[in-house]
């Protein structure tokens, strides 16, 4: 019996290297299981790139595995591409396999869970993570795969870079100053919001929020609810 790939070329080491991975996670991987993989990075699909990556750092015995792994994070730093703030690869036509429910959005979330750990891609963490977000559409990324990495994602990253509590006071402005909101009264949960009440005027308001020290915010997430 023989199983097709719907790639042009043959997927086993794709799938070895995915399988790997995660016993990797495991630590029951070693250097004896990649005796079968041709290593070929550079012609590996992103995901592929993502897996090896993560079995080199989970893997300490690995033959020159720190100059693998210098060669792995330039791969990807060399597929990375940011429209605006939407993250994207330069091999995105032939990434996404989805027989193996892989999409560019898994790669993009994957990526960040990759380097999080690597202190060489620390500034430019947030950068991956604001460009993942802006892949979301309706308020989700495109396969249930994607979102369940996204959400582990999120999660590792705001423990690195998000461990002070939000402080400080926030003046809510519709036309003329009207609110107040002060971050600091009641504990900061993730995901928590502050509500104020919306002053009632026609032909509707000119909204703008303030900081502190009354300079204009401009990332700032809120929602209008009715009575």
């Amino acid at each position: 019996m023989v199983r097709y790939s719907p790639l042009p070329t043959a997927d086993l080491s794709i799938r070895k290297l995915s399988a790997l991975e995660a016993l990797a996670r495991l630590g029951k991987a070693g250097p004896k299981h990649l005796g079968s993989i041709a290593l070929e990075p550079n012609l590996w699909p992103t995901s592929a790139v993502i897996d090896w990556l993560n079995i080199l750092r989970l893997v300490p015995a690995i033959p020159e595995r720190e100059a693998r792994i210098k060669e792995a994070e330039q791969i990807l730093r060399s597929r990375l591409n940011f429209q605006g703030t939407v993250m994207s690869f330069s091999t995105e036509a032939t990434d996404g396999l989805w027989w193996l429910m892989v999409s560019n959005h898994v790669n993009a979330l994957r990526t960040i869970l990759a380097v999080l750990p690597l202190a060489n891609w620390k500034e430019d963490l947030p950068t991956l993570v604001q460009g993942a977000l802006a892949l979301q559409r309706g308020g989700h990324w495109d396969l249930t795969v994607a979102n369940a990495w996204g959400v582990l994602a999120m999660e590792k990253f705001s423990k690195v870079f998000e461990t002070i509590p939000v402080t400080g006071k926030t003046s809510l402005q519709a036309d003329v100053p009207y609110g107040n909101v002060d971050w600091g009264v009641s504990p900061n949960l993730p995901g928590a919001g502050r509500g104020v009440f919306w002053p009632v005027k026609e032909g509707g308001h000119v909204l703008s929020l303030l900081d502190r020290d009354g300079s204009t915010l401009d990332q700032v997430f809120f929602s209008v609810r009715g009575p």
